[in-house]
C-alpha cells in the first residue's frame, strides 16, 4: 500500500480525536517519518495551461476549514472533501464532482493516488486512467506505477 499509508493510519485515532495539534504538522510528521518531500514548487511545475488540477480527499471535519490557508490549496483549481459531499471514497460522487467542476470527462482525467480507501478501483471503475503513489526511490524513478489492484 505504499510507505506512506502505515504511518498515515498509526496517528489516525489521533487525528480522529484531535490530540496531535494541526493537520498540516500530522502531514508534515509522517512525511519526515518516511522520508517524502513534495515542495508547493514541485507541485506547481504540474500546473500547466489546459490542465486542471483537483482535490478529493477523505478527510475529518477540520480539512475544509484549514486547507484554504496551506500552501497547496491555490495549486488546485477545485476541492472535493468527503465530508462535504457525505461520502467516501470509492463513492462516485466524489469523482464525478471533480470531474464537473474541472469541466472533464472521465477519459480526460487521470486519478493519482496512494490506494487508500480503494480510491484507484473506484476511479477505474468510473472509466478514470488511475495511478498509484509509490513510494519514492532515492532518484526519483519509480514514483507512480500503473494498474496497482488493491
Amino acid at each position: 500500500m505504499g510507505e506512506f499509508f502505515e504511518p498515515w493510519m498509526s496517528v489516525n485515532d489521533d487525528r480522529l480525536k484531535g490530540t496531535n495539534g494541526s493537520s498540516e504538522g500530522e502531514i508534515g510528521q509522517v512525511m519526515d517519518w518516511v522520508g517524502i518531500t513534495l515542495s508547493a514548487k514541485q507541485m506547481q511545475q504540474l500546473k500547466k495551461p489546459g490542465i486542471g488540477i483537483a482535490l478529493v480527499s477523505d478527510c475529518v471535519i477540520e480539512m475544509p476549514v484549514v486547507w484554504p490557508s496551506t500552501p497547496f490549496a491555490p495549486l488546485f483549481e477545485t476541492t472535493v472533501f468527503s465530508r462535504e459531499l457525505g461520502a467516501r471514497k470509492p463513492d462516485a460522487h466524489l469523482y464525478e464532482r471533480a470531474m464537473k467542476s474541472l469541466g472533464v470527462t472521465q477519459s480526460d482525467c487521470l486519478f493519482v493516488a496512494d490506494g487508500g480507501s480503494n480510491e484507484l478501483k473506484g476511479a477505474r471503475e468510473l472509466g478514470i486512467a488511475a495511478y498509484f503513489l509509490d513510494d519514492q526511490s532515492a532518484d526519483l524513478s519509480t514514483v507512480m506505477r500503473v494498474d496497482v489492484h488493491e
